[in-house]
């Protein structure tokens, strides 16, 4: 009994004999007719001409392409035949996975075509996740799916080493795991090349942004405090100008280099909280109170340790003078214009912190710095641009991207990158399980096929015995017509109706018949199964006669009656008229 399913699962788990049985029963169920192989392809021969006339590089099935470009009716040999279609497929499906670069597209298309050729005889070592070649295949492709060429020499090594091991592989002894360890160290060296010149980019870019960072924390933490302090209250015009053309930008040094638990800071803190109180109009006991007792502390205690971390530092004597000055004028109740110290344009952005939906951050959760992404350009016809996933900031809701050169590429928030995402712009690279996963839709797709054939060779089966049974009926029918000419329905066997009731019964609406007596052709219009009843039609469409079934089986028994087509099912009748109807409206 055929097999109905090729042993994926067992495949999978890299069981050999398990491959190659299914590699037979696709092989025997290809859906093509038999040829023989009068002059076959042997697989030096095809190495050979890989090496000497690869020109012709197709787009898909690159190796069943490539044999049918250049030899035309000729097979491979019987012992590389089989194992055609796993190679071909699995191979063209990494390539086209891995979508390598424009820059080493020819070269990729050559070494894969030159695997294909060498994983013929060798169709087990594709599921042998152990063997030295499956892994430099894995490798490969993994690679071929994020590299891009970077500027000058060091840009060009890998693909001069593509190009190559192009020449190479044919020759390479591929059960020798001492040259094959040798070439996935020769691929390392290259990944490790590049990756030792992205992370200095990579460092630098992050540098950038982390500095970027830092001075924007001390904008907000310096600009932060001085809007919730002192917006709004009076001050002298004088102060007021120093302050925010001298003190925040100089505050914001002394945050950058000594950090937020600085003294220097928090004295600068505690001045600003004078600052915002000491101006006030007002004749309270509580605010007068309030100025002799803290004013006159804060006054002795301003001196040049306030600003001697600063980068400029000649301005802040003539500040302290006049701030000064006005703090003995409010000490003797002396009257001081003043005027409401203005809010900063971002007083808005400082008072709002950033919060990243938790929604975002669930969606987003699955991705971690070192992803790899497709971006899709803004030309339709420009290639994808990878990137990988530099740094991911919730609390900037930042995500950072960087070529693979270590060139920056693109900044997202977290809800821009869930629309790219949803939108397909960026999509993930799997780069982890493309081959096993590229292995598995092979597997599947084989596996549909090879399904497919066996129902096509049921039908063919099907329809073959049918004709064999009517040929049958008909021959056994005249057979006994010329040993008994007079025999009456009466006298056939029940065997011989049995066997025609079937053939009868079998007929659909459309079917033709043959009457010997007289010499007519008649069409089935109807058939009344509940009266039992088989109405017929010339070829005008005018009724011509109509049987019962018995009667039927009695005239083709005798030799009168012949069957000349079934007739179609209905619902092929319908798909017929469905289609010709689609034609006409075309």
């Amino acid at each position: 009994m055929t097999e109905t399913r090729l042993p994926i699962d067992q495949i999978l788990q890299g069981h050999t004999q398990s491959l190659l049985k299914a590699l037979r029963l696709f092989s025997e169920h290809d859906g093509q007719p038999a040829k023989v192989a009068l002059n076959p392809i042997t697989q030096t021969e095809l190495l050979q001409s890989l090496q000497q006339s690869a020109h012709y590089l197709p787009d898909r099935l690159l190796l069943n392409g490539y044999i049918n470009h250049h030899f035309g009716e000729r097979l491979l040999s019987a012992d590389i035949r089989s194992a055609l279609p796993f190679v071909d497929l699995l191979i063209s499906q990494l390539l086209i996975g891995s979508n390598p670069d424009q820059s080493i597209d020819e070269s990729c298309r050559r070494l894969s075509l030159v695997l294909c050729a060498r994983l013929l005889a060798r169709p087990d070592i594709a599921i042998n996740t152990q063997h030295p070649l499956c892994q430099f295949i894995h490798q490969l492709y993994n690679h071929l799916a994020v590299w891009e060429p970077a500027a000058g020499k060091t840009g060009r090594r890998f693909s001069d080493w593509l190009h190559n091991l192009v020449s190479v592989l044919p020759q390479l002894d591929i059960n020798s795991s001492s040259t094959l360890n040798e070439l996935i160290e020769q691929l390392d060296t290259h990944r490790q090349q590049d990756q030792t010149h992205q992370l200095k980019l990579e460092q630098r870019i992050k540098d950038s942004q982390d500095s970027h960072d830092q001075i924007d924390k001390a904008r907000d933490n310096v600009v932060g405090f001085i809007v919730r302090r002192l917006s709004g209250q009076p001050l002298p015009e004088e102060l007021v100008d120093f302050i925010q053309t001298h003190v925040i930008p100089d505050l914001q040094y002394l945050l950058i280099h000594q950090g937020i638990e600085s003294p220097d800071w928090k004295r600068w803190q505690r001045l600003l909280q004078t600052l915002s109180w000491a101006f006030k109009q007002t004749d309270s006991d509580a605010h007068r109170n309030k100025v002799m007792t803290l004013l006159p502390p804060m006054i002795d205690q301003i001196d040049e340790s306030y600003w001697q971390h600063f980068p400029k530092t000649h301005h802040y004597s003539e500040f302290i003078e006049a701030l000064n000055e006005y703090f003995v004028l409010i000490l003797q109740t002396i009257p001081v214009e003043c005027a409401p110290f203005p809010s900063q344009e971002y007083a808005e952005h400082i008072q709002q912190s950033i919060v990243v939906d938790q929604s975002m951050l669930d969606d987003l959760a699955r991705f971690q710095e070192g992803d790899w992404f497709n971006f899709v350009a803004e030309s339709k016809d420009a290639p994808l641009i990878k990137g990988k996933l530099l740094s991911k900031l919730p609390q900037h809701d930042r995500l950072l991207f960087v070529r693979y050169n270590g060139r920056k590429l693109a900044e997202y928030s977290f809800s821009d990158f869930s629309l790219a995402l949803a939108s397909k712009i960026a999509r993930p690279i799997k780069q982890n399980h493309l081959y096993a996963r590229t292995l598995k839709n092979t597997l599947q797709q084989l596996d549909r096929r090879y399904q497919h054939h066996l129902k096509l060779e049921q039908r063919v089966a099907e329809n073959v015995a049918m004709q064999q049974a009517a040929a049958k009926a008909k021959q056994e029918a005249q057979a006994l017509r010329k040993q008994s000419p007079a025999r009456t329905r009466n006298d056939i066997p029940d065997q011989d109706k049995t066997l025609i009731r079937e053939q009868l019964s079998a007929l659909h609406v459309g079917a033709w018949i043959e009457i010997k007596s007289p010499n007519k052709q008649l069409k089935l219009s109807v058939k009344l199964q509940a009266s039992d009843k088989y109405i017929f039609t010339d070829r005008v469409g005018k009724k011509a006669a109509d049987h019962s079934l018995a009667e039927l089986v009695a005239m083709m028994a005798q030799g009168e009656l012949s069957i000349l087509s079934q007739g179609e099912h209905f619902e092929n009748s319908l798909e017929k008229v469905v289609r010709g109807l689609r034609k006409n409206t075309q």
